[in-house]
């Protein structure tokens, strides 16, 4: 589980994919409204790859120097884009998760504390 007291690594750090490719750079972290924690990050796949691309944090894993993200690079360039200057609201956050989750097999889905809801803004 990612901490709020990694946010301040997180940003500017390179995220993988589960080969440990890298897939981008994370360019910002957002954090639940009412408990502080980590629940979105932002990664800029590169110059020529478009616009950045939100990815939810819940089965995300920080080694101090990664992002370690179990979606490949496809999912990332394939998935809903939305202003990132801005929180997410729940009905985007659910398209999100739809699209990295579309059927969580596992139950793993949205729980009560990741459940969507108010985001704040980028944390650096």
């Amino acid at each position: 589980m990612i901490e709020s007291r990694d946010i301040g690594g997180i940003v500017g750090a390179p995220a993988l994919d589960p080969d440990g490719q890298k897939v981008g750079t994370v360019t910002q972290v957002l954090v639940d409204a009412e408990s502080g924690q980590p629940r979105w990050a932002t990664v800029n796949p590169g110059l020529f790859s478009g616009s950045d691309a939100f990815v939810p944090l819940d089965r995300a894993e920080w080694d101090r120097e990664h992002l370690l993200l179990p979606y490949s690079k496809e999912q990332l360039k394939d998935s809903p884009r939305f202003a990132i200057d801005k929180a997410l609201v729940p009905a985007e956050q659910e398209l999100l998760r739809r699209h990295y989750d579309p059927d969580p097999a596992d139950g793993s889905a949205a729980t009560s504390d990741d459940a969507p809801g108010k985001h704040a803004g980028p944390v650096i």
